[in-house]
């Protein structure tokens, strides 16, 4: 009866669990990291302060994996060229571009 009830607990504690997941982000095996595509339009401030609401922040191509993620992402959702933010910017400077992260 003891493992019965252990059984059910795990059971019920996996739905739980699968329930908090966005089934939105693809694992990226490649940058070892999660990515969401957004296709809404939106200023850089409100995609950064979407991302930070969901507890993300916008991509930075900052390792070659995470270029090569990036660039796969672009080339599956743009046909042609199309304007997208990533976490690089110059919003301090004109033209000192950093990324969210401060490098």
């Amino acid at each position: 009866m003891k493992n019965l009830l252990k059984c059910f607990v795990l059971i019920i504690s996996l739905k739980f669990i699968e329930a908090s997941f966005r089934c939105d982000y693809a694992y990226s095996l490649v940058a070892k990291a999660w990515f969401r595509h957004n296709v809404i339009p939106a200023t850089w401030a409100n995609a950064r302060l979407r991302c930070s609401m969901e507890g993300a922040t916008l991509a930075s191509p900052t390792t070659p994996e995470l270029e090569a993620e990036m660039t796969h992402i672009i080339k599956n959702f743009f046909a042609s060229e199309s304007e997208i933010f990533t976490g690089i910017h110059a919003t301090i400077s004109g033209s000192d571009f950093y990324t969210i992260e401060g490098w």
